[in-house]
């Protein structure tokens, strides 16, 4: 005789306690979370005025190396990314013979001395 594979009806682990099941948090929790948030930033509000004459000249005279280097950071990231963006624009647009078309056209736009010295700011 043949076996017949095993099967059973599989229910959810937490059918039978669903009806039981409660909250993680309980609003009340949550409302003395709430109610303290503003105590604890007065605190720390607090600690940092107090704290401030040493802080605030390190963060100055630090500024002086960070803030020209996040400066060039930014720049670094977004000429990087346009010049991905560009790449990956060009990649997209020539799957396609349609796509090729446009491109080779609006090549062939910009590629014309006219507009080259416009962009380059060669007087003409």
């Amino acid at each position: 005789n043949r076996a017949s594979p095993y099967t059973s009806k599989v229910a959810p682990y937490v059918t039978p306690y669903a009806k039981q099941a409660s909250p993680y948090v309980k609003p009340a929790m949550l409302a003395m979370v709430a109610l303290a948030i503003p105590a604890i930033l007065c605190v720390l509000g607090f600690i940092a005025l107090i704290t401030s004459p040493i802080w605030v000249p390190i963060a100055f005279f630090t500024s002086l190396l960070w803030i020209p280097l996040a400066i060039v950071v930014g720049l670094v990231a977004l000429v990087s990314f346009l010049a991905i963006a560009f790449v990956a624009s060009v990649r997209y647009f020539t799957m396609t013979p349609k796509g090729k078309k446009m491109v080779t056209d609006v090549w062939r736009t910009i590629s014309t001395p006219s507009v080259m010295q416009k962009i380059l700011y060669v007087p003409a």
